[in-house]
């Protein structure tokens, strides 16, 4: 059964000793910012919030590409534990997030009954958002 790419954002990379650009269309995708927030508590009744710092983190659910595309790149990283250059854009005009110097912290393939393999992935590292111009 083909293998019919849903619309949606595309998600390029640069990955490898000599960067090599992937593109590849995203099924789903989830951006995550957390910060990193503590209590300090001062003399008396008061305590101030304080937030030390942000985490940023990229889901994608991907349909698989073979053993020599996006997938082997990334799987390649995540076994090196090397940091890779992201691009992830809305459609042509919408929303843009780049990261240059994100960690693949996890990569799982998975397939159906009807042979229909594909992959999520996590990224970790600090991200920037942008209008695309």
């Amino acid at each position: 059964m083909p293998v019919v790419a849903l619309p949606g954002s595309s998600f390029t990379f640069k990955a490898g000793a000599t960067p090599t650009d992937y593109t590849i269309q995203v099924r789903n995708l989830t951006i995550n910012g957390a910060a990193n927030v503590i209590d300090e508590f001062t003399l008396g009744p008061n305590q101030t919030t304080v937030a030390t710092n942000t985490a940023d983190s990229v889901d994608l659910d991907m349909l698989y590409d073979s053993d020599t595309g996006a997938y082997q790149a990334l799987y390649t990283a995540y076994k090196a534990l090397t940091p890779i250059e992201v691009e992830i854009t809305q459609g042509t005009t919408g929303h843009k997030w780049t990261g240059d110097a994100m960690i693949v912290a996890s990569l799982n393939l998975t397939a159906d009954a009807q042979a229909t393999a594909s992959f999520t992935c996590t990224l970790q590292g600090p991200l920037t958002a942008a209008t695309q111009t």
